[in-house]
């Protein structure tokens, strides 16, 4: 298992990503356009209203 360290103190280590789209679109696995994914970025399905947050080590995005 991996952690990832988002914030520290008032310090952001790392931002994660907020991604919003159709429950038909495909959820990247690495990057979106030029940002990389980390641990606890988001995909939320406007269409559902389900919301995803990512697991890097595995590559994969985990339904809340």
């Amino acid at each position: 298992m991996a952690v990832t360290l988002n914030k520290y103190g008032s310090k952001d280590n790392r931002l994660p990503a907020e991604l919003w789209g159709l429950s038909t679109d495909e959820k990247p696995l690495e990057s979106w356009e030029d940002i990389t994914l980390d641990n606890g970025s988001v995909f939320l399905e406007i269409d559902t209203g389900e919301v995803f947050f990512f697991d890097k080590e595995n590559k994969r995005w985990i339904q809340q």
